[in-house]
């Protein structure tokens, strides 16, 4: 995988089959994933790339750059659209059809009509920077997580504060899962899982990532350039290995390291014994490197645990 000369990984996102690199000198490359090789290049910034987010209904690319703006790609009709508003570097986007929503180093998260391209509402009331967004499973709500260790909820339709949920460090990483759930991710090493009740995880310290399985059985996090997966209902930790910005996409974990991509796919079932479940994964990875195709290098690990 040929990435520009210049540059370096940023951030990774995965989506279906495609891949997103977001390099420091405001390009994003664009990979097929069953292929390995290169489909799109795009410089959308003059500076790096933090933050990226597809809808693959729309087949609309969201990203967010330290240069304080954030860029939409139509990637059917190859339009972009800068969008500028905030005053400090876009930290976390997300997209949903026609809505889009951004968290930035100036305090602030903007709720985006991407028809009009202006913003709908602007979010006041974190005192910190915000490093991360997502919209609620039905769309109705957005979550922000910031510095100044709050997560707030926010109605999308109307713009106001829900709820704020108070945390002892840095909120990092955020998702909100199709159960309802609530994940939020600090930085002194806490997984927190907000419904009726929070359950906590102590995952490491200085954590700055963390993705769930498609079927949210998984996560993984990542933390001084250490990658570690966790099997979300045991809270037990399932394996451990050199990376950063894991995200899963179908049955794969898709993260960077070196200024190389990596693909670990996952193989296997689940066997059920008389008194113990053991759940039997394989990962193979495969490296997109800086050829014109990808290779299947080795197999890293086979495991079992409870």
């Amino acid at each position: 995988m040929q990435l520009p000369t210049d540059s370096c990984v940023l951030n990774v996102r995965a989506f279906g089959n495609k891949v997103f690199v977001g390099c420091n000198n405001g390009t994003v490359v664009v990979f097929d994933l069953t292929t390995g090789k290169q489909t799109h290049e795009r410089k959308l910034h003059t500076d790096g790339v933090s933050s990226i987010d597809y809808c693959s209904k729309t087949r609309t690319l969201m990203t967010g750059s330290a240069d304080n703006t954030a860029c939409v790609w139509k990637m059917g009709t190859n339009e972009t659209k800068v969008l500028e508003r905030h005053t400090g570097g876009v930290r976390g986007v997300a997209i949903l059809k026609n809505r889009g929503v951004t968290a930035s180093y100036d305090k602030t998260v903007i709720i985006w009509d991407l028809e009009t391209y202006e913003p709908t509402f602007v979010l006041r009331g974190h005192a910190d920077w915000v490093t991360s967004v997502c919209f609620s499973p039905d769309y109705t709500h957005v979550v922000s997580g910031s510095g100044d260790r709050t997560a707030r909820i926010w109605d999308v339709s109307t713009g106001e504060r829900v709820r704020v949920l108070i945390h002892d460090g840095s909120v990092k990483s955020i998702s909100w899962l199709r159960s309802g759930t609530i994940v939020t991710v600090t930085f002194n090493g806490t997984v927190r899982f907000w419904n009726t009740s929070v359950r906590k995880v102590d995952v490491g310290t200085h954590v700055f990532h963390c993705s769930f399985s498609t079927d949210e059985d998984f996560y993984a996090t990542s933390a001084n350039a250490l990658i570690t997966v966790w099997n979300t209902r045991t809270e037990k930790q399932i394996t451990k290995f050199t990376g950063w910005g894991p995200c899963f996409t179908r049955d794969k974990l898709v993260y960077a390291y070196r200024n190389k991509v990596h693909v670990r796919r996952k193989l296997g079932f689940m066997e059920k014994t008389t008194f113990l479940l053991l759940l039997h994964r394989v990962f193979r990875e495969k490296i997109l490197d800086d050829g014109d195709h990808a290779l299947w290098t080795r197999v890293a690990a086979c495991l079992a645990w409870t």
